[in-house]
């Protein structure tokens, strides 16, 4: 079912020979720029050469730059002080063993606990729903399935007819 003619295809080649680009011959067949280079590449007809890029004059050589001169850093005996240290406690251990929540929080679990690496789960524990997560995650947990309604079969549109 190709639309190339002979006429087609010797136009194709002539005017691919003259440096046209494969835009001007589609329009000129009456074709797509993509026929044009797919039947180009079937019949073996080469691309025309790429034209010469135009010679850039050669740049004339940089100035050396002055070398940086750095600041001078105070002196050891100035009388600026290091800021204060503060000495933060450490936080208390995790238990090993999960926690049950009893204060009435939400139970969605924020990590992937157990990880057998002695972390503790991590929940939500914003303040309760009428289930056990807090609106957002009662959004999240109870999603309903959509509803696929597929068309009657044959058989049973017969049966509600009946019915009916």
């Amino acid at each position: 079912m190709g639309i190339w003619t002979p006429k087609m295809v010797r136009t194709l080649a002539a005017m691919r020979a003259e440096g046209h680009s494969s835009s001007v011959i589609a329009e000129r067949l009456g074709v797509s720029r993509s026929a044009v280079l797919g039947k180009a590449d079937r019949e073996g007809i080469p691309r025309p050469a790429a034209p010469a890029a135009p010679k850039t004059p050669a740049r004339a050589p940089r100035e050396p730059r002055a070398p940086r001169v750095k600041a001078e850093s105070p002196a050891p005996d100035s009388a600026v002080e290091p800021p204060p240290v503060v000495l933060v406690p450490p936080p208390p251990p995790l238990p090993s063993e999960p926690m049950r929540l009893e204060t009435g929080g939400c139970c969605w679990p924020l990590n992937s606990w157990p990880r057998g690496d002695g972390h503790t789960a991590i929940f939500c524990c914003l303040p309760r729903d009428d289930g056990p997560y807090c609106p957002k995650h009662t959004a999240k947990a109870y999603t309903k399935a959509p509803v696929i309604v597929k068309s009657l079969g044959p058989h049973l549109r017969m049966a509600s007819r009946r019915t009916a």
